[in-house]
């Protein structure tokens, strides 16, 4: 029996579902490049990345003929659920050893971060080490804005973790940063205007404004 999660990305290219007894969690893609890319990725590096305390989803099988792909069920929180400050440095912390070895997640967002007791792990991986570790910081900037635009009564508290995330990383040049996080933005919302439907092409106006008038 199937449970399905609610909410999917990227205009409904995805449909998640987890088993009623929270065993395996099942992902449902109508891209059969990305089912294959996102399980072969996790087959070559869930167990490898040696770095304590951060971990990625566990692969079992995937299905080209039913686009879908099957992970070990990983029992925790979001990140984007957490407004604890000193959770999001420890993953800035984590973040950096990560990139220190060579690794990019390369579509990060705080929906694709669990947290339980101390352990992180990182889902959602059809493109991991295509791009830049800067990226994965711009990325995971604009997050942080979004969600404080999404959640004006925790904007104090957005504020704070995001602060926490940056000291835990170390980022010491914004530069790159900069320019990454407007080229990553200006790239998302062209796409929602390109392909999204009514309502996401609404939301890409409404955040260019947003990003034009300096609150993104």
């Amino acid at each position: 029996m199937l449970k399905q999660i609610k909410g999917t990305l990227l205009g409904g290219h995805f449909s998640y579902y987890i088993t009623r007894d929270q065993e395996y969690f099942i992902k449902i893609c109508y891209d059969k490049e990305w089912v294959e890319k996102e399980y072969s990725n996790l087959k070559k590096y869930w167990n490898k990345l040696n770095i304590n305390h951060l971990n990625l989803a566990e692969p079992i099988k995937y299905s080209l003929e039913k686009d879908y792909l099957i992970t070990r069920f990983v029992k925790g929180k979001r990140l984007v659920e957490l407004l604890d400050p000193n959770i999001h440095r420890l993953f800035g912390q984590l973040l950096r050893k990560f990139h220190n070895k060579g690794f990019t997640h390369s579509h990060i967002e705080l929906t694709d971060i669990i947290y339980r007791d101390g352990q992180f792990t990182l889902v959602d991986v059809p493109f991991f080490n295509e791009k830049s570790s800067i990226h994965d910081i711009a990325t995971i900037g604009i997050c942080f804005k979004t969600y404080r635009l999404k959640e004006p009564w925790n904007w104090y508290k957005w504020g704070k973790c995001f602060k926490g995330f940056l000291s835990g990383y170390k980022l010491e040049d914004f530069t790159d940063y900069k320019k990454e996080y407007k080229k990553s933005f200006n790239k998302r919302m062209d796409y929602f205007i390109r392909k999204g439907g009514k309502k996401n092409k609404i939301k890409a106006y409404i955040m260019k404004f947003f990003y034009k008038i300096g609150l993104l």
